[in-house]
């Protein structure tokens, strides 16, 4: 028997196409594409159902209000020179608003509304009442709190207690306050409690706010007090430096060395000094200038210069005697001038020395007065200051004002029941998303036509639709009647013309592959076999895993051939999932008898309803199945060749019974199923193994059991094709025709083709 099937496993296909470089990334996008859209109803349902749950969890927690209050920020700057020399307001920069801000968060005037409204006593800031929230935050933070509280009252006196209670409210308010700025560069607050009550909420809001005002009054009232203890500090140093100074200068009025009458005539005598040290001066430069001159007259003998110079007497006579007696007389006189110019400059130092002494003297009184005069000014303007802040205490203003107090809220602000059913929806939505982007990725099954050629390694023939019946399929398929039979009949002619076109089968029947017809059997042949010769092939299924749907699919295969007049059989060759159980006629003698006469297995065969299609079950022998035997069923098979056209051999899983490997070498050619979105590619790539390690080489490989309606959305529409095709677009003219006829003919129009 020619076994093709056997004779070469590295066929021309190599089970998948060369691809570029990026096609593997672009077809993973693709199946996660395809798998989002598959899945999308799933993933609004699962966000739906989410945003339900959460809405309904919603009611199970603790209504809570808000209530806000606005603190508005004086920023005008004024100056008020009259009333005190500082500025009001705080200016409008970024700086100072973030640090108002600051005051407005810090805990001192949270612990001041803590002991103004007596929060320790509260059931819901002492932690009496735990509230009920969904927020996993709120949870973890509620865990941490119970943990915390229960390490900090073991081993605590009432002191630490009342501490850490109040350590609590104040933890437990920062946490339900929340303050942010009107605006971006405004210099409004709005001051916002939450709590479970709505009365206390607005009191909470209401007290931040004034305590805020009220720090900012205490603040302005510090600066104001501590101004006021320097001024008095200043003015009684002041004072008692004034008491000095007056003191100094009195001690120094007793010190004068002079009365303003000695000092006047000391004054007038250093006038006339004066005046007397130019007098002798003039008169010495005088005597000089004569006495120089008579010198010159005498050394050149002029006697009448010097007369005139000398300033001789009329009539005295005119000689060197004479004229050396008046030098003489001269220069006595000029002696005598000398001696009266050292005089008056001696006068004259004692009496300048008496006006210094007087000056340094007046000097230090004039600075004493001066030193008076500027602390009596200094004293006087803090005097004023210190009355003007004297009753300012009682009229100071905060640096803020309250433009808004909080109200009773009237509708509960938590929970937000929309926001949260929105938000849960949104998580789910992303959630079920990543779930079916994960099992997409993670999954492992054959569901395309390029998934099965390239884990198969076989070229892809076709696919078999799922059978939806309440009855097992294979009783409805032998019924020639069945609904089922028209749909699957139009998938098994597909899958017999290929198998008919394929060169290993032509070669089995003895045709040419390129003609098709007979070849020649001999020199005289006339391209026609002989008449006492059944040209006959032996085809067989094989599938990785039980319950792929190979049975079926070859029921479908056997109809297809037995529709086209060829006279064909199925032997059922899997005992352990035979789908024929309670047919089979073989008994122990029948099968001691079939191993002598292979004819005699012709009494064990079944004959179905539909012309042209019999049935051989599985049989069991007492010393093990009938598979096994593989002398006897060649010996079967070969009998049947004689009077059928097709045999078809339905084969147990390769994986489940790998020996059957020696059996499949006698079909001509093999047909490997896969269940479309069932079988794990580890399943197909085993099968593929044992197969080429067996040296053989299935046909091609068939789908089966797919569900044509739901295939294309695997991006991949070659399995749904052929349904769409036939029947949904049909159909789909169909409806639309009729819809067009009713409304051009209107109430006339019948659907009966005989009309």
């Amino acid at each position: 028997m020619n076994s093709p099937a056997h004779s070469n496993v590295s066929n021309d296909f190599h089970g998948h196409v060369e691809e570029l470089p990026g096609d593997a990334e672009i077809r993973k996008l693709k199946e996660i594409y395809w798998a989002l859209r598959r899945g999308m109803a799933a993933i609004f349902l699962v966000a739906f159902a989410g945003a339900v749950a959460a809405y309904a969890l919603s009611y199970l927690t603790d209504e809570r209000f808000s209530s806000a209050a606005q603190v508005m920020i004086d920023t005008r700057v004024v100056a008020d020179p009259e009333y005190t020399p500082q500025v009001s307001g705080l200016p409008t920069t970024l700086t100072s608003l973030q640090s108002e801000l600051e005051v407005l968060r810090s805990t001192d005037l949270i612990e001041r509304v803590v002991d103004r409204l007596n929060l320790t006593e509260d059931p819901e800031f002492s932690g009496q009442i735990a509230s009920i929230s969904l927020s996993p935050l709120s949870l973890l933070r509620a865990l941490k709190a119970e943990v915390t509280e229960s390490e900090a009252e073991t081993d605590v006196d009432a002191a630490e207690a009342a501490h850490l209670l109040k350590e609590r409210a104040i933890e437990r308010v920062a946490k339900s306050r929340s303050i942010e700025q009107v605006g971006e560069a405004s210099a409004v607050y709005k001051i916002r409690i939450t709590s479970l009550d709505p009365q206390r909420s607005a009191a909470i809001a209401n007290a931040l706010a004034e305590e805020y005002l009220t720090a900012q009054r205490e603040a302005k009232l510090r600066a104001l007090a501590q101004a006021q203890g320097w001024l008095t500090v200043r003015t009684q140093e002041l004072q008692e430096h004034l008491n000095k100074l007056a003191a100094e200068l009195e001690d120094h009025a007793l010190e004068a060395p002079f009365s303003p009458e000695e000092y006047a005539t000391i004054k007038a005598q250093r006038v006339r000094a004066g005046r007397e040290f130019r007098s002798e001066t003039d008169n010495l430069s005088d005597l000089e200038s004569r006495i120089s001159g008579l010198k010159a007259a005498l050394g050149a003998d002029d006697l009448a210069q010097a007369a005139d110079l000398a300033d001789l007497p009329s009539g005295v006579p005119v000689t060197e005697a004479v004229v050396r007696s008046a030098m003489e007389r001269l220069e006595r006189s000029m002696e005598a001038v000398q001696e009266r110019l050292d005089v008056i400059v001696a006068l004259l130092d004692d009496l300048k020395a008496d006006q210094a002494r007087q000056a340094q003297h007046d000097a230090a009184a004039g600075r004493i007065k001066n030193e008076i005069a500027v602390t009596e000014a200094i004293y006087l303007d803090f005097v004023q200051q210190l009355s003007r802040r004297t009753q300012q205490d009682q009229y100071l203003e905060p640096d803020a004002q309250i433009i808004e107090r909080a109200r009773v809220p009237i509708e509960s602000s938590e929970p937000n029941r929309a926001l949260i059913a929105v938000t849960a929806g949104a998580l789910a939505f992303f959630l079920m998303t990543g779930v079916v982007i994960l099992r997409e990725g993670f999954q492992n099954r054959l569901r395309t036509q390029r998934e099965f050629e390239e884990y198969a390694g076989l070229p892809f023939a076709g696919s078999f639709p799922e059978v939806r019946k309440a009855e097992a399929p294979l009783e409805a398929l032998f019924d020639p009647d069945a609904q089922a039979q028209p749909a699957l009949s139009r998938f098994g002619r597909t899958i017999a013309s290929t198998i008919d076109a394929d060169p290993a089968i032509q070669s089995a029947l003895g045709q040419d592959p390129l003609t098709g017809w007979p070849e020649a059997q001999g020199a005289g042949s006339d391209h026609a076999n002989p008449e006492n010769e059944k040209c006959s092939i032996v085809l067989a299924g094989v599938s990785a895993l039980p319950g792929e749907g190979q049975s079926t699919a070859l029921v479908v295969l056997a109809r297809s051939y037995a529709a086209t007049g060829r006279k064909t059989i199925i032997v059922d060759c899997d005992p352990a999932h035979s789908p024929y159980w309670g047919r089979s006629k073989m008994t122990k003698r029948l099968l001691e008898r079939t191993r002598k006469d292979p004819g005699a297995v012709s009494r064990a065969i079944l004959h179905m309803p539909v012309k042209g299609l019999d049935i051989l079950p599985a049989w069991e022998a007492n010393d093990g199945p009938l598979l096994r035997d593989d002398h006897t069923l060649t010996l079967v098979i070969s009998s049947l060749q004689k009077e059928y056209d097709c045999i078809i051999l339905d084969m147990p899983p390769v994986l489940a019974s790998p020996d059957i490997v020696a059996l499949l070498r006698m079909a001509d050619g093999l047909v490997a199923f896969s269940r479309w979105n069932h079988t794990p590619r580890s399943a197909v790539m085993a099968m593929r193994r044992i197969l080429e390690e067996a040296r053989l080489a299935p046909l091609f490989l068939v789908a089966t059991r797919v569900n044509v309606r739901k295939a294309h959305a695997f991006g991949d529409s070659t399995m749904s094709l052929e349904y769409r095709v036939q029947r949904v677009a049909p159909s789909a003219l169909r409806r639309m025709g009729t819809a067009i006829a009713r409304w051009v003919l209107g109430a006339s129009y019948s659907e009966d083709p005989r009309r």
